[in-house]
């Protein structure tokens, strides 16, 4: 994603294939770096360059939820301004640590999206809520234990602070919502890495961004 005029090759399919994507932009200004990531009262603490992310690199970040009772509904969370009739996927990569459950969610207690079961990898509940109209959910395994949680709706009202969180969780979370008790130890968690919003009714390939939103072109 990073190189001019270098193609990039899908895999997908098992055949090599020369990946056309459309221009997008990653509303997420720090897409690799968790401590620039949004937290209520600290319940959430970040500990950087953890594990191998999905690029072969030791820069995935480490989300430790604070020693005690963790109430917090966003987790870690980036907040954005959403417009009303408009298509957002949002998606982010994990990984299991000592803690084996995540909720990925848009909204905050009225959230969309989904509990997951990062040993298994597999969605073990759904989050709805009439405030969004579902297009889709999903989670794809990249190998070696990480996952891409992906969440695609159409938002139905215009919100200045609209929040896309991830949260650990160290018991299966059985809630309706994201907004649940759990209790953290203050040093186990779950990995993460490469956290994307951007505007369109499916996920593309991630943009990395390190300050600001960045767009990429058309691919042709």
């Amino acid at each position: 994603t990073d190189r001019l005029d270098i193609p990039r090759i899908d895999y997908t399919n098992g055949e090599p294939s020369i990946l056309l994507e459309p221009s997008r932009t990653n509303l997420v200004t720090y897409s690799e770096d968790a401590t620039n990531w949004s937290t209520q009262s600290s319940s959430v603490l970040v500990t950087a360059n953890q594990a191998i992310s999905p690029s072969g690199t030791l820069n995935a970040d480490k989300l430790i939820p604070a020693n005690g009772s963790v109430t917090s509904n966003g987790g870690r969370y980036i907040s954005f301004s959403s417009t009303a009739g408009t298509s957002y996927s949002v998606s982010v990569f994990v990984k299991q640590g000592e803690y084996r459950y995540i909720s990925f969610s848009y909204g905050s207690a009225a959230a969309y999206g989904f509990h997951f079961d990062l040993q298994d990898g597999i969605i073990i509940q759904n989050l709805d809520n009439p405030a969004y109209t579902s297009i889709s959910r999903e989670a794809e395994s990249f190998g070696n234990g990480w996952y891409r949680l992906k969440i695609s709706l159409t938002d139905t009202v215009s919100i200045g602070a609209r929040f896309i969180g991830v949260r650990p969780a160290n018991e299966k979370p059985t809630a309706t919502n994201n907004n649940y008790a759990t209790t953290g130890d203050g040093t186990s968690g779950i990995y993460v890495w490469g956290f994307q919003i951007e505007v369109g009714s499916y996920p593309t390939s991630l943009i990395h961004t390190s300050g600001s939103a960045v767009t990429r072109s058309a691919d042709a």
